[in-house]
């Protein structure tokens, strides 16, 4: 199952598009299903567009640096949002059945994802500087305005907001793990259940975090915007991130284009990728740290 991938989505994400993505051949930065992180990040979504309304015109003027889109720009285009979504869509449930019988492990998966994952991005970056491009056309640039002040302030509440959430969530409060059991059906076999587990989540935390960020949110838009203004190549590149994670069940594409709206708005907001991409690593691993708690305090099946 050198093909196996799973993405945590912000998580990954995102606020997490997903807690764990999983597919047979799909990439994604990582967004699986939705509900306990949508459930986590609904105050942080709300305080953001609000934010988003009064900064309107920040985001509506944001230019991106663009090139014309040569034929390896295409080839990576359709590389990773056309073919490995499509092979995701089509393996997706054979590799589930092996892992839910134990003839994969999660932590093949999660190293393999992070293997798949890295080699897309160094690929992209080979591409993109090969071609003598800029970084900041890229997002990787930072510079320090009211949209990267006001972004920064956002990413440091959404995370706060986070941690207590999930942590209240994996409390003692009955009502509250009950919830979580909730969200957590059907998609707990994908998540850390032992020490050695996590500490390999966070790694894929970290490669989602970084790689999906990249993908779909700097080259992506910054390829869209060749023929478009930068918010609307937002909005289209949002479709395609949610539609690309759509192996996962139809029912949770509108969640995950909701969470890539809201990295994609962080990205523009900013002019920067490294904001979502702390925000998307961050929101991942605190979902692994503390799903992995509630099973070793709630249920006694995760060991070290």
């Amino acid at each position: 199952m050198a093909s196996a991938t799973c993405m945590v989505v912000f998580a990954s994400p995102p606020m997490a598009c997903r807690m764990l993505s999983f597919s047979g051949s799909a990439s994604s930065r990582a967004c699986s299903r939705s509900a306990m992180a949508m459930t986590a990040s609904g105050p942080v979504l709300v305080l953001f567009m609000l934010i988003i309304h009064v900064n309107v015109n920040i985001i509506l003027s944001m230019n991106i640096q663009s090139y014309a889109p040569g034929w390896l720009d295409h080839s990576l285009f359709m590389l990773f949002a056309v073919l490995w979504p499509a092979y995701g869509f089509y393996s997706y449930r054979r590799y589930w059945a092996l892992l839910v019988s134990g003839q994969l492990t999660r932590l093949s998966i999660y190293r393999t994802t992070m293997v798949i994952q890295w080699t897309f991005f160094f690929l992209c970056i080979a591409m993109w500087f090969g071609q003598g491009r800029e970084p900041e056309a890229l997002g990787l640039g930072m510079k320090v305005d009211t949209g990267m002040i006001i972004a920064a302030i956002v990413t440091a509440v959404a995370i706060a907001l986070m941690i207590v959430q999930f942590r209240a969530l994996a409390g003692d409060d009955p009502g509250k793990r009950e919830q979580l059991a909730a969200q957590l059906d059907g998609v707990e076999p994908l998540l850390p259940h032992t020490l050695r587990e996590r500490r390999a989540f966070f790694g894929l935390s970290l490669t989602a975090g970084v790689v999906e960020e990249l993908l779909w949110r700097g080259f992506l838009i910054g390829y869209l915007a060749y023929w478009m203004p930068a918010w609307l190549a937002a909005i289209v590149a949002t479709v395609l991130f949610g539609l690309g994670h759509a192996y996962q069940g139809l029912s949770g594409v509108p969640r995950v284009m909701l969470v890539g709206g809201f990295l994609a708005a962080l990205y523009l907001l900013s002019g920067s990728l490294w904001l979502p991409m702390i925000l998307h690593v961050a929101i991942d691993a605190i979902q692994g740290y503390y799903v992995h708690q509630y099973l070793r305090r709630n249920d006694g099946r995760a060991v070290a």
